[in-house]
């Protein structure tokens, strides 16, 4: 299986979070899938990246 991102495009930035949304399209040898996600991630006390939440939707 191959996962590709592109389309990335922030939607929403400040001091602790961001939300971004991208295409990811998979592939594997019977076939593909696409799909459209968007992204939050905020800032974790330890000054790490968190993935908060993540919504996909088919195309």
């Amino acid at each position: 299986m191959r996962i590709d991102i592109d389309e990335l495009t922030l939607v929403y930035e400040d001091a602790g979070s961001a939300t971004v949304t991208y295409r990811e399209t998979q592939t594997w040898n019977e076939g593909a899938s696409e799909r459209r996600a968007t992204a939050l991630f905020v800032l974790a006390g330890d000054a790490r990246v968190a993935w908060r939440h993540l919504h996909e939707t088919w195309v």
